[in-house]
């Protein structure tokens, strides 16, 4: 489900019901090129990207991988990342709090 929210922000989320005791893989794809990035103040184009846990659970396993686009790099310091190749971001660990990853290009 993707909707707007009132800070400009477009929200992509959804109810998995998964029973206790249980594990179950989720895959979401979206293409950031529909998305229009943020243009900061010295020119440079930005994409932030939040994960949030779900409150109650000390962490959550998860695996990012994402296909940039032209000309983005990640500019995010706070985690460890494993890049394929220059347009692909990968990082797969256990988040304990919401991650936030931004990824950004020079200004045209």
């Amino acid at each position: 489900e993707a909707g707007d929210s009132e800070r400009g922000a477009t929200v992509i989320g959804g109810l998995v019901v998964i029973p206790p005791g249980k594990t179950q893989e989720i895959q979401m794809k979206v293409r950031l090129s529909a998305l229009k990035p943020a243009r900061l103040m010295d020119g440079t184009q930005d994409y932030s990207l939040l994960f949030y846990k779900q409150p109650g659970l000390e962490s959550l396993p998860i695996t990012v991988n994402i296909q940039l686009p032209q000309g983005f790099k990640s500019c995010s310091d706070k985690y460890p990342i494993l890049e394929k190749n220059s347009s692909q971001f990968l990082w797969t660990g256990q988040i304990t709090e919401t991650m936030d990853l931004h990824f950004c290009a020079p200004g045209n």
